[in-house]
């Protein structure tokens, strides 16, 4: 992987989660503008998802880019909204990284 192709990888994660927490936060505050946002979000990770799957493996690269957004998404929960998790939560994030990390093998 070049530079550009790492850059879309992190933006493709980035976006993924943000769409998740742009929604939660409209949950909570009503502010239309988190919708519209999210919107953008999935519209640059649409993109990324196109550059991204031009060049690689898709039964690698999208696995790898859901579990990461995933486990975004869960710690933000849990430090910014306060959500909780039960020891099948964590256990399940554990399950999470042990893929990622054979998913990421040659």
């Amino acid at each position: 992987m070049n530079i550009t192709e790492w850059f879309l990888f992190i933006i493709a994660i980035i976006a993924s989660s943000m769409t998740v927490l742009l929604l939660k936060q409209h949950t909570k505050s009503k502010n239309d503008m988190c919708i519209i946002f999210a919107i953008i979000s999935e519209l640059v990770l649409i993109f990324a998802y196109l550059t991204i799957l031009n060049n690689y493996k898709m039964n690698v690269m999208y696995p790898i880019i859901k579990i990461m957004s995933m486990i975004i998404v869960v710690f933000v929960g849990v430090f910014l909204y306060d959500e909780h998790m039960i020891i099948e939560n964590k256990i399940g994030i554990v399950f999470g990284i042990v893929a990622l990390l054979l998913l990421s093998k040659k």
